[in-house]
């Protein structure tokens, strides 16, 4: 077997804690038609850190789906005006964080999108995080919190935390 001894106590760990937690959440339905553009879902929150040195760790899920069969959307995070880790972006393709595909034919099912970023603001001032999206395809609609045909669904929630993270 394995012994594991500990004796004294451990030294310059002093970064990586958890100095708060903020949450927000969007439980009403959206749309938008917005073609590779990003547009506010809704979902966002407020946080300060206490050091301009600390990182901000953002967690989010969002349910989305594309107008019907073949379509996409894509959903990226935002800290103020400044999108945070998409892709890169060519032939008339936008940039996102994460993208969805519509491609079974169905009205039913959504596409549930959990994402995480690391992010140094370097700021001591109140910082907005939010969640954006947009259509993958010119004149379709991209949904949140509902199926495009609106009907033999479960109302659902997004939810952002935001966690300020020491140096």
């Amino acid at each position: 077997g394995c012994t594991i001894t500990n004796s004294g106590t451990a030294t310059g760990f002093g970064g990586g804690k958890v100095l708060q937690v903020v949450q927000g959440t969007y439980d009403s339905k959206t749309s938008t038609s917005s073609h590779n553009t990003m547009v506010d879902i809704g979902l966002n929150v407020n946080i300060t850190p206490s050091s301009s040195s600390n990182k901000v760790l953002c967690f989010f899920n969002v349910n989305l789906q594309p107008n019907g069969d073949g379509y996409s959307g894509g959903i990226s995070i935002v800290r103020g005006s400044t999108a945070i880790r998409t892709g890169s972006s060519g032939q008339n393709r936008g940039t996102a964080q994460f993208w969805a595909d519509q491609g079974d034919g169905s009205t039913y099912p959504m596409n549930h999108f959990t994402g995480m970023v690391l992010d140094s603001p370097n700021t001591t001032s109140e910082t907005n995080y939010k969640v954006q999206f947009a259509s993958g395809y010119s004149g379709q609609t991209v949904y949140v919190n509902r199926n495009y045909a609106n009907v033999n669904h479960f109302d659902s929630t997004c939810t952002i935390v935001c966690m300020e993270i020491s140096a």
